[in-house]
């Protein structure tokens, strides 16, 4: 049998091509799963920053006051009790604003989930 010349390196070309094709496959499922999972745990820590801070800022809608002349004028100001009842207007609104748009679209999202089950089960019976 005649030796078929450069086969090894053919081989070797070919075994070094298939090597590194599959690591590049590797490290592209390997950074999705990495993604995915960062992804996961940001969204686990949304959702509890969320509940934390709706129950904060909509606990807190009928103890603060935003006016401080509201506040009585003999008191003095460096009464800690005092200043804990008086929030920024725009702070304060901002916050539940974005708490609330956060719910909003929180529902928006749950409601085209189920409408997206609901029309996939009924592309499936047909």
């Amino acid at each position: 049998m005649l030796p078929i010349p450069h086969y090894d390196c053919f081989v070797s070309a070919l075994a070094k091509y298939i090597n590194e094709h599959l690591f590049q496959q590797n490290l592209s499922l390997m950074m999705f799963k990495l993604i995915k999972v960062f992804d996961s745990l940001a969204s686990i820590f949304s959702t509890c920053w969320m509940i934390v801070g709706s129950a904060y800022v909509y606990g807190k809608w009928t103890v603060v006051t935003w006016n401080p002349d509201a506040i009585d004028s003999d008191v003095n100001t460096d009464d800690l009790i005092t200043m804990q009842k008086y929030c920024d207007y725009t702070t304060y609104m901002f916050a539940f604003v974005v708490i609330t748009i956060g719910y909003v679209s929180l529902f928006f999202s749950l409601l085209g989930a189920i409408c997206t089950c609901f029309c996939k089960g009924a592309d499936a019976d047909e």
